[in-house]
C-alpha cells in the first residue's frame, strides 16, 4: 500500500515525483491515466492523492469525487496540481500547487505538507518575497534567533577551571592511596640508577619528578605522578616521621574530591601489570652490555667477515667457467650446423617429388677411348661451351629455390619444370617434370637425350614397379642414364637424365 498516490501525465509531475522519491521517507507510487488510477485506488488507499488539473480532458473535480468514492480513508486528503498560479483550491481539495514552479521549490512545499497535518480549507502560506529590499522594516525575521537554544552549552568557566587530579596512565598509582598506604612517594635515587636501564623513555609526563623528599604542601599537589614500586635489591625505608604521616591521615581536603571521580585503577590492580613494563627493550644500552658483554649482544656484528673474500673469488671463478663452457658448446652446435648446411647435395638419380627412395648413381663402367665420330650438333657445342641444353627455356633461374635446394636450378617454360644440379661447375643430372599428362611424350625423349648426354637414346631398359609408378632405366655406352616414370595409363610423369662421369663445364 501507497501513502502517496499521484494521478498526473505532467513531465512536470513526473520530476515532481522522483524528487519525492528521494527525500520523502513514505511510499508513492502514481498513475498516469485515469482507468489504472481507478483500477488501483481501491487496493493502495493512500493517505495524499496528488491530481491534475485536467487529465484527458478530464477535470480534476471529477477525478476527486470518484477518488473519495474509492477510498475509505477518513484522513483522506486531495491536492490539485495547476498548470498555473496555484489559485485557491475547491472544496473537494486540501490546498493545491502550482506545476509552474521550480521542481526544488515545488518538492520542497510539498514536503513541508507531508510532513505536517493539512487543515481543509487553510492555504499554504506564501514564499517570501526578497524582490524588494530597499525597505528593511518589510525584511522577514530571518536572522533572529530563538531566546532559547536547542541544548545548552554548560558555562566554561565552572568546568575547564575546577581543580581536580589529571587522570593518570594505568602504569601509575593514585597519590592519595600511596600516601595512605605509607609507601613512599618517590623511591631512592640509588635505586632509580640502578633500575632506570630496564624502564622505557616516558614520552607523555606532565610534570618533573620532584626532588625527595617534599614538603607536606608539595605532598597534597594533585598532579604528581607516581612510579610504581619496583623491585630492587635494596630496601625501602621506613615511611617517613610521624609528622608526615600525620598529614596523611586527616580527611582530604576540597581539592582531593575529583580524583575519587578518576578512572585510574587501584592500586590492588598494579602489580599485575608490572611484568608488562619489563617487556619492552631500552633504547640505549648500560655499561654492563657495552664493557662487560659480548659484541653480537650489543649489536656490533662479530667480525667473521675475514673468510667471506676468499669465498667469493671462488664462486665467482665458478661461474665464469660454467659460462665459457656453455658458450664453448653453443659455438661448437652452430659450427656443426652451418658446416652441415654448406655440404653440397649428392647429384640425384631419380625424380624427388615422385620417388622418395632415389637410385643410388650407377658406377662409372671403365670404357675404352671414344671412337671418332662425326661433329657433334651445335647443341652439344653449346654444352661444351658450358651453356645448358637447347630444350631448357633461357629465362632466368628460380632463385628462392636455388636458395632452398643448394646445388639445384629450376626453370620453368614450355609447360614443364626443368631441375639443373651442378657439382664443382658441371651438370650432373636434369630432372623434367611436366605439367599435363600430354605434355611430356615418347617423341621428346631421344631429343632430350641425345642434346644432353651427345648420345642416342638406348632402345632398351630395366623396367620395374617403385611407388605405384613403372620405373624404366636405359644406359648409354659413354655412362648416361635415363629413368622414366610412367603410370598405368601410360602417361609420362617424368624423366630423369644423370650424365655421365665428366659431365658439362
Amino acid at each position: 500500500m501507497a501513502e502517496i498516490f499521484f494521478i498526473a501525465s505532467d513531465e512536470r509531475a513526473l520530476d515532481l515525483i522522483e524528487s519525492l522519491r528521494i527525500q520523502s521517507p513514505k511510499s508513492l507510487t502514481f498513475e498516469t491515466d485515469l482507468p489504472s488510477a481507478i483500477s488501483r485506488l481501491p487496493k493502495e488507499q493512500p493517505r495524499y492523492v496528488f491530481i491534475q488539473s485536467d487529465l484527458d480532458g478530464i477535470p480534476g473535480e471529477e477525478i476527486a469525487a470518484q477518488t473519495r468514492a474509492l477510498v475509505t480513508d477518513p484522513d483522506l486528503q486531495l491536492i490539485l496540481l495547476t498548470d498555473g498560479e496555484a489559485p485557491a483550491p475547491p472544496d473537494s481539495f486540501a490546498c493545491s500547487f502550482s506545476l509552474t514552479l521550480p521542481t526544488t521549490r515545488l518538492s520542497g512545499e510539498v514536503m513541508q505538507l507531508l510532513n505536517a497535518e493539512v487543515v481543509p480549507g487553510a492555504h499554504p502560506k506564501a514564499p517570501a518575497d526578497f524582490s524588494d529590499l530597499s525597505d528593511f522594516g518589510k525584511l522577514p525575521d530571518l536572522f533572529t534567533l530563538d531566546d532559547q537554544a536547542d541544548f545548552e552549552i554548560p558555562d566554561f568557566d565552572d568546568a575547564a577551571f575546577e581543580p581536580h587530579l589529571a587522570p593518570l596512565w594505568p602504569d601509575q598509582a593514585q597519590k592519595g592511596s600511596a600516601t595512605a598506604a605509607g609507601v613512599a612517594p618517590v623511591p631512592p635515587a640509588a635505586d632509580e640508577r640502578q633500575n632506570g636501564f630496564i624502564e622505557e623513555i616516558g614520552f607523555f609526563v606532565t610534570d618533573p619528578e620532584p626532588p625527595a623528599p617534599r614538603s607536606p604542601e608539595a605532598e597534597l599537589a594533585p598532579a604528581v605522578p607516581v612510579i610504581p614500586e619496583i623491585p630492587a635489591v635494596e630496601v625501602v625505608p621506613p615511611p617517613p616521621p610521624p609528622r608526615e604521616a600525620a598529614h596523611a591521615t586527616p580527611a582530604p581536603s576540597p581539592r582531593q574530591e575529583p580524583a575519587q571521580e578518576a578512572p585510574a585503577p587501584p592500586v590492588a590492580s598494579e602489580p599485575p601489570a608490572q611484568p608488562a613494563r619489563r617487556a619492552p627493550k631500552s633504547l640505549y644500552p648500560t655499561p654492563e652490555q657495552i664493557y662487560r658483554k659480548p659484541p653480537a649482544q650489543c649489536g656490533q656484528e662479530v667480525d667473521d667477515d675475514d673468510t667471506a673474500p676468499l669465498s667469493r673469488p671462488e664462486g665467482s671463478s665458478k661461474s665464469r667457467t660454467t659460462g665459457i663452457a656453455v658458450i664453448g658448446v653453443l659455438v661448437l652446435a652452430l659450427g656443426v650446423v652451418v658446416w652441415q648446411r654448406s655440404k653440397p647435395e649428392p647429384a640425384p638419380t631419380a625424380l624427388r617429388s615422385l620417388a622418395p627412395t632415389a637410385m643410388a648413381p650407377a658406377p662409372a663402367i671403365p670404357t675404352a677411348p671414344a671412337i671418332p665420330m662425326a661433329p657433334a650438333p651445335a647443341p652439344a657445342k653449346k654444352q661444351a661451351a658450358g651453356n645448358l641444353p637447347g630444350f631448357i627455356p633461357k629465362v632466368p633461374a628460380d632463385a628462392a629455390y636455388a636458395a632452398a635446394h643448394p646445388g639445384w636450378e629450376l626453370y620453368r617454360g614450355h609447360r614443364k619444370e626443368f631441375r639443373v644440379y651442378r657439382e664443382q661447375g658441371k651438370v650432373r643430372a636434369i630432372q623434367v617434370l611436366p605439367e599435363g599428362e600430354s605434355d611430356l611424350n615418347e617423341g621428346m625423349l631421344g631429343r632430350y637425350f641425345k642434346e644432353a648426354t651427345g648420345a642416342d637414346l638406348p632402345p632398351d631398359g630395366e623396367t620395374r614397379a617403385q611407388n605405384g609408378l613403372a620405373l624404366e632405366t636405359r644406359k648409354a655406352k659413354n655412362g648416361a642414364e635415363i629413368a622414366i616414370y610412367r603410370t598405368s595409363a601410360p602417361h609420362i610423369v617424368g624423366i630423369v637424365l644423370q650424365l655421365p662421369d665428366q659431365g658439362h663445364k
